[in-house]
């Protein structure tokens, strides 16, 4: 049995709208799973739209500002022992909810923390030809190496990942790790992002395996808006924020230079992003084509680079370029 938990700061639009419907048509029973919206802040629309267009097992709570707030918030009101995190611009196959009642319920393997699945992304408009490999890491796309259709160990050491959008978890494990840290993770509309999955999924380990499932899948739908240099640079200006906060919060007595020290090599790597790049070039149709590309990709390693420094020295405004 499964609770849902959706942390969503907008009003019911049409996107949305269609992630609640997808989760309507899962192939699971109903009267063993709910949905929890977290209106964060709260709307009179959505709870008007779920009280009134939604089966009786979605209800609305709220909660203080913050995603990982309005996650907390969701998981302690659920009443399932099994928690399921999605966003509320997603599509989730009919198959996702009994995916995941297979991989806790039925194998009943005690040794399990934790579980995520892919990420796939659909543009709501036409997907530009520039915008492919390393960039659609920066849309939160997720698709690690399968090797079959059975859940396997998550690889941290090769850098795989995943998302709060896809991850389900035994509230028991969330009790111990102590839910998600509400001073971190998206606040409002601010483009900041958060590597608060990252941090849970770490501390997961020390309770139980973190596996990857390849069957637990799930789209991720990209508006025009988010499909633009623009979006990228601010995309990867809050991870790099992220990134050096997250040093912090894992070496709190770090000084300035041991931050510098222990992230060197990846500010050297974020400065040459040709050599990693040629497959996907040879894959573009045209020169024009690849310099978009390589355009967006040195914007994208700037922002990321400029995020981490700024965080790691403590200041708070970079004057971004205004063309998209």
């Amino acid at each position: 049995m499964i609770s849902v938990v959706i942390p969503s700061h907008e009003s019911v639009d049409e996107i949305f709208q269609q992630t609640l419907s997808s989760l309507v048509d899962q192939d699971y029973p109903e009267d063993k799973y709910e949905v929890i919206v977290v209106q964060n802040p709260p709307s009179v629309s959505m709870k008007d739209y779920i009280d009134n267009k939604c089966p009786k097992n979605f209800t609305t709570i709220e909660s203080k500002l913050g995603s990982n707030n309005a996650r907390n918030a969701g998981i302690k009101e659920a009443k399932f022992p099994t928690l399921a995190l999605t966003d509320d611009d997603t599509l989730l196959y009919p198959h996702w909810l009994s995916t995941i009642s297979k991989i806790f319920e039925e194998d009943c393997d005690d040794q399990i923390s934790c579980v995520g699945g892919p990420l796939d992304l659909l543009f709501v408009q036409e997907q530009p030809e520039w915008l492919v490999g390393e960039l659609l890491s920066s849309l939160s796309y997720v698709n690690h190496e399968a090797r079959g259709d059975s859940p396997r160990d998550l690889n941290f050491s090769l850098g795989e990942w995943l998302v709060t959008a896809n991850l389900a978890f035994p509230k028991s494990v969330w009790e111990k790790v102590g839910g998600f840290n509400g001073d971190i993770g998206l606040h409002g509309l601010q483009k900041d992002t958060s590597n608060d999955e990252l941090l849970f999924l770490k501390e997961c380990t020390s309770h139980g395996r973190v596996l990857y499932a390849p069957n637990m899948t799930m789209l991720h739908q990209i508006p025009s808006s988010r499909a633009t240099f623009k979006y990228l640079e601010e995309r990867e200006y809050g991870q790099g924020r992220a990134d050096a906060e997250t040093y912090f919060t894992e070496h709190p007595q770090s000084s300035v230079e041991d931050a510098y020290h222990d992230v060197a090599q990846g500010i050297f790597n974020m400065a040459y992003p040709y050599e990693p790049t040629f497959q996907v070039r040879e894959t573009l149709s045209n020169e024009e084509t690849t310099r978009k590309y390589i355009r967006a990709l040195l914007r994208a390693r700037l922002a990321k680079m400029v995020g981490l420094v700024n965080k790691i020295e403590g200041r708070e405004v970079w004057t971004q370029n205004k063309d998209a």
